[in-house]
């Protein structure tokens, strides 16, 4: 792929060469946002994206116009465009996959009539991103897991459609077999991100003192294969920041006044040619600048605090929510543990007792203070182990004023 990353500081900027389906020349975000927003994206949403450009090759034609003929035109390549850019902009890491999928809606379309090509077109599809479910293919059916068998029944179908006779109903097919897929490659390189980073926040059965960057190299060290020692990295000199003309111009008239007016210079870029790359990349920056990664109390997913290094809630928006986590989370983990917590629910009802008491006039509202205070003092007596809790439920149920 013709991608290249460039990270200063706590920044990523990612430049995209013409020849990419993407019609953004670049992007540039906080180390680490793209990677934690990678493993917490909701599927369905994913899902959607990709059925959208789907079906874009796979709408109701009319019956003067066929497959090619649209696929071929420019008002074609412009939605098509358009869809890229969406996925991209949701999260760039879906670049790679985006890529690959058009690849193969390109592919098919233009030889889907050769069952010699189609096996090439399909082995390609499967290699990179999807190389896992390659892998699962060779596994013996002996030793194959739930999810290999998955993969292969999902491969067997679309090997058996592509060598068949080809139809509108069969590119359907086919293309919904490629997106679930790509689906099952996402879960499973999301599901390694967030095992690295557990295994990188767990602070137990490591020794004390290591920094972030001795960790990552502490448990590379203990794999049978380390992942990042020896890591090869290739840097390409590239102007920067870049300078896209319109048109080619053999003198670089463009370029070379950026230079001139001090709006650019050369800096040393990586070369992206997989998301391995770029996940490997971008781990290894984080733990080197020593970035403050946190995991929502609310959401369970692995954030970066924005203000406070110690916040417990990020602020993303959890399935089923319309506010962020930091707004709604703190509510919703205190219900929850009211819920679950026998303590905490006894005390908040025999509250709500006396609080109603005290609006009949019942009590005064020193009664009912003194009241509050003792109480919340038995109940960190109770969770703390010095009273039992049905000692504690037997002096609520009283509502002894002290």
């Amino acid at each position: 792929m013709g991608i290249h990353a460039y990270i200063t500081g706590d920044r990523v900027k990612l430049y995209f060469d013409r020849e990419e389906q993407s019609l953004t020349s670049e992007f540039d975000y906080k180390l680490g946002e793209q990677l934690l927003n990678f493993i917490w994206l909701p599927i369905d949403k994913i899902i959607l994206l990709y059925n959208e450009l789907v079906g874009l090759y796979t709408k109701d034609f009319t019956a003067d116009s066929t497959i090619d003929e649209i696929v071929n035109s420019e008002l074609f390549a412009i939605k098509e465009g358009e869809v890229a850019d969406k996925i991209d902009n949701y999260c760039c890491y879906l670049h790679f996959y985006t890529q690959k999928l058009l690849l193969f809606f390109y592919a098919y379309t233009e030889l889907k009539d050769d069952k010699v090509a189609m096996r090439d077109i399909i082995d390609r599809f499967i290699s990179g991103e999807l190389g896992h479910i390659k892998d699962a293919v060779k596994i013996s059916s002996s030793y194959a897991n739930e999810d290999d068998l998955i993969i292969r029944s999902l491969l067997s179908k679309m090997f058996n459609l592509c060598m068949g006779k080809h139809s509108f109903e069969v590119q359907k097919k086919v293309f919904n077999l490629a997106v679930q897929l790509i689906v099952i490659s996402i879960v499973s390189i999301r599901n390694m991100i967030n095992d690295e980073l557990d295994l990188m926040m767990n602070e137990e059965n490591i020794p004390e003192g290591l920094s972030p960057l001795q960790k990552l190299c502490y448990h590379d060290l203990k794999r049978p294969n380390p992942y990042y020692i020896d890591r090869n990295f290739n840097t390409v000199l590239k102007q920067y920041p870049k300078v896209y003309s319109d048109s080619y111009d053999e003198d670089n008239i463009e370029e070379i006044d950026s230079i001139v007016n001090n709006e650019s210079t050369i800096v040393p870029m990586y070369p992206i040619e997989l998301l391995d790359d770029l996940i490997t990349l971008e781990t290894y920056r984080l733990f080197a600048n020593e970035t403050i990664i946190r995991k929502c109390k609310y959401c369970g997913h692995y954030f970066i605090p924005e203000n406070r290094s110690d916040s417990d809630y990020c602020n993303r928006i959890k399935e089923d929510e319309t506010k962020p986590c930091n707004v709604v989370g703190p509510k919703r983990i205190y219900d929850l543990k009211k819920k679950n917590d026998p303590i905490t629910k006894a005390h908040h009802k025999a509250y709500n007792r006396m609080r109603a008491k005290l609006r009949r006039e019942s009590i005064t509202q020193t009664e009912f203070c003194n009241w509050s205070d003792m109480a919340t003092k038995k109940r960190e007596e109770c969770k703390e182990g010095k009273i039992i809790f049905d000692k504690y439920q037997e002096w609520l149920d009283k509502d002894k004023i002290q």
